[in-house]
This record gives C-alpha cells, sequence and structure tokens, in this order.
C-alpha cells in the first residue's frame, strides 16, 4: 500500500512541475516584457548548466548507494552496514559539490559578463543582478545533485515534494515581487527563498534521514574516485555535457546571434516541452530503484518487460501532452490573450512537439542502461551536441528560430532516437548471444 501512495505523492508532484511549466509560462508572459523574457529565458538558459556541471556524479552516487543498499525500504531505519556506505557517499558528494560549485559560478559570471556587458536594452544593473543569480545557481547545483543521491536510496517522494516546493515558491515570489516593480531583480530574490524553504523541508521531512545520518560515528569506507566513481563519470560527464548542448545552449545562442525577443520565443516553447519531458519521466524515475535491483540480481527478461511498458507509457504520456499544450495555445490565441504573442509560430510549435516525443524514446533508454551501471549511448549524445551547434557557426549572423528548431527537430528524431534505438537493440541481443543458457536441473 505504501508504494501505491509514493507513486500518487510522485505523480502528484510531477504533473505540479508541468503546471509549474505553464505557470511561470503565465506568470513571466504578464510580468515581463517581451525583451526582459527574452533575458529571463537565457537566464534560465545558462543557469540549466547546474544540471550537467557536477559532471554526473550524482547520478554516479545515486547508483552507488542505490547498489550499496538494494533492499533497503525508506520508511525504515539504516542498519550499520548501510548507514556507513551512505555516509562515505554522502561525504563524497559534499567535497565534490563544493569544487564543482565554485567552478560553475565562475564560469557564469564569465560568461554573463561578456553576454550582457553591452546591456543593449537599457536594463539597470543587469551584471549585478546576474552575479547574483549565478552563485544561488551553483548551490542549487549541489542542491539537486543530492536529490538524486537520496533519489537513488528510495527518497523518491522527498526530493519529488522538494522540487515542487522550490518551483512553486519561485513562481509565486516573481509574481509577488512584481507588485514592487522589481523588474529582473525578482530572479535571484525569488531563487534564494525558494532554494532556502525546499532545503529546509528536505532535511527536515522524514526520520529515517535524520536518525540515520545522525549516527556520524560509524566508521565508513572513503569512496574512491579513480575506482568508484570515474569508470561511470567518464562517459556520465560527456552525457550531461553534450544534453546541455543540445536542450539549454541554443537559447543564448539565440540571445547573442538573434537578439532578446528571438531568445523569448525559443526559451519559452523549449521550456513547455521540456517539463513535459520531465513529467513523464516521473515513471523512469519511480522504477529506478527496482530496475537496479533487477540488474543486481541478473533478472534481465523481468527488467526489460518492465522497461517496454514504461516506454509505452511514457512516450503515450508526451503525445497526449503535446497535443494539450498546442491545443492550448490555440484557444489562448483564439480568445486574443496578450500572452498568445509570446510563443513562435504555430507550424514551429508542432515541430517541437513531434521532436518531445522521440526525445522521451532517448530519455528512456537512458535511464535503461543507468539501472545496469552503463552508458552505451554516450557517443550518440556528442554527435547530437556537435549536431546542434554546427547550424549557428555555420549560419551566424543568419541563425534564427526557425533555423534552431528545425535542428533541434533532426537531432532528436534522427540522432537521439532512431541512431540510439538501433544500437540499443543491438546491445540487447548481443548481451542475449553472450549470457550461457542456463542448465536444467536434474
Amino acid at each position: 500500500m505504501f508504494g501505491y501512495r509514493k507513486l500518487h505523492v510522485v505523480i502528484l508532484a510531477r504533473l505540479w512541475n508541468l503546471f509549474s511549466g505553464l505557470l511561470f509560462v503565465v506568470v513571466s508572459s504578464n510580468v515581463f516584457t517581451a525583451i526582459e523574457q527574452g533575458i529571463v529565458y537565457t537566464f534560465l538558459g545558462l543557469a540549466a548548466a547546474q544540471f550537467f556541471f557536477d559532471l554526473g556524479v550524482g547520478v554516479v552516487l545515486a547508483n552507488i548507494v542505490g547498489r550499496f543498499t538494494p533492499n533497503h525500504k525508506n520508511n525504515t531505519l539504516f542498519d550499520d552496514q548501510e548507514i556507513a556506505h551512505v555516509r562515505s557517499v554522502i561525504n563524497y558528494g559534499l567535497k565534490w559539490s563544493l569544487f564543482a560549485g565554485i567552478l560553475l559560478f565562475a564560469m557564469l559570471a564569465i560568461i554573463g559578463f561578456f553576454l550582457f556587458s553591452d546591456n543593449q536594452y537599457d536594463i539597470d544593473n543587469l551584471q549585478t543582478i546576474w552575479v547574483f543569480y549565478a552563485v544561488l545557481v551553483a548551490f542549487s547545483m549541489s542542491f539537486h545533485m543530492f536529490l538524486r543521491l537520496f533519489e537513488g536510496l528510495g527518497f523518491v517522494v522527498e526530493a519529488a515534494i522538494s522540487r515542487s516546493i522550490q518551483s512553486f515558491m519561485n513562481i509565486a515570489l516573481i509574481f509577488g515581487l512584481s507588485i514592487f516593480e522589481v523588474g529582473l531583480g525578482s530572479l535571484p530574490i525569488a531563487l534564494f527563498v525558494a532554494l532556502l524553504i525546499a532545503s529546509l523541508y528536505f532535511v527536515l521531512s522524514n526520520a529515517a534521514i535524520r536518525d540515520g545520518f545522525s549516527r556520524g560515528l560509524i566508521a565508513s569506507q572513503p569512496i574512491n574516485w579513480k575506482k568508484d566513481i570515474w569508470p561511470f563519470q567518464s562517459k556520465m560527464a560527456i552525457i550531461w555535457i553534450a544534453s546541455y548542448i543540445i536542450y539549454q545552449s541554443q537559447t543564448p545562442i539565440l540571445f547573442s546571434l538573434a537578439g532578446a525577443e528571438a531568445a523569448g520565443f525559443f526559451g519559452i516553447a523549449n521550456q513547455l516541452f521540456l517539463a513535459l519531458n520531465t513529467s513523464a519521466n516521473i515513471f523512469l524515475t519511480y522504477n529506478i530503484k527496482d530496475w537496479t535491483r533487477l540488474s543486481v540480481n541478473g533478472d534481465m527478461q523481468a527488467l526489460n518487460k518492465s522497461f517496454v511498458r514504461t516506454l509505452a507509457l511514457t512516450v503515450g504520456i508526451a503525445i497526449v501532452g503535446c497535443i494539450a499544450i498546442i491545443g492550448g495555445i490555440y484557444v489562448i490565441r483564439h480568445l486574443g490573450w496578450q500572452m498568445a504573442g509570446r510563443f513562435p509560430d504555430f507550424s514551429l510549435l508542432i515541430l517541437f512537439a513531434i521532436a518531445a516525443c522521440f526525445n522521451q524514446i532517448f530519455f528512456c533508454l537512458g535511464y535503461y542502461f543507468r539501472a545496469q551501471g552503463r552508458e552505451p549511448l554516450w557517443w550518440v549524445s556528442v554527435i547530437a551536441a556537435i549536431a546542434i551547434l554546427i547550424v549557428p557557426v555555420v549560419l551566424w549572423q543568419s541563425f534564427d528560430i526557425s533555423a534552431a528548431i528545425w535542428s533541434f527537430l533532426f537531432v532528436s528524431v534522427i540522432i537521439l532516437s532512431v541512431l540510439s534505438s538501433v544500437y540499443s537493440l543491438f546491445l540487447v541481443r548481443k548481451n542475449k548471444q553472450s549470457t550461457p543458457p542456463q542448465k536444467e536441473a536434474n
């Protein structure tokens, strides 16, 4: 019964994430001007670097801790052996997040200095706002890295609710601060308060977490980076950097080459459909613990069956969600609402929707292989990232939103979906052929 309640909570949290994406679109369209909206989504596009800048260590640690505690239930206390492993993982995570956070802030500050130095849009204190925002983005990276780590332990509900709290507070405060005409300054203020409340909730949400991590005198075996992290992280780091280029880099590139309004058009559509994919991924996040257990136990038949069911479900959700998003925008335009002018043309929105549906296949394959401790699709991500970057380099000043969306569609369908699916089928069949048949018992 607890499993069903947990699934329901996570579903509601993910549905909120989808709704919050829609709500942010509404709020940003009404609170900010078209130019400011373009800058907002450029901020968000640059800040999305937080989701790759830990170089996959959060996912690696989640995988490690999940394998250390395959039978632990998050409504029970850790035993002595489990807590020793958990604390070693947490200690390593703290050191890594501090190191990566400093590097992330430095990178964002430098990029923002050059990108916003011209300030052709005459917005007061734009660089100062960006610096404060970059500091909070660095902290956010560490916070979300630990959420992923605890999801590997089965604390999926707590992590999902924490993310929902952060997004709700962020949107509510941006809207509330608009009364005081704070402008873009509302972005760092809202993010600071949202992260503070979400962090406090997560720390205080579960007695098992508090009891387990308070037992600090238990000896723990340190994580060895070369042995435990690097073999998996080396490919994860490449994948996450490539993923940022694929899904987020085009907004700041459009800001630089085509202007703030073009960046706003692309950014608002990108957020809607990525929010849809994130919501569909709820079932991947929920199943990752069981998939890891099945992989550890060698029950690949059960793992494959569960994967096929989840793939069909999540792609179906993506298709229905895309239809709903396009239908909603059509209604908004038919009613003549002011925010309707902030979206790209319908033809471009449909291309974005098709890309989102095919991207869901790639996301499912990534979770499937990570549950087995593998990252065989890293080279597919690299090819896709290179293809994304080639287009603005070749077109340069002619690069516009149409070119950005068409290149994104090509990468999503041909490279991320078709190529990765063909290669995955090859790996599965190869694995079956290399697995010796079980002998019948006498």
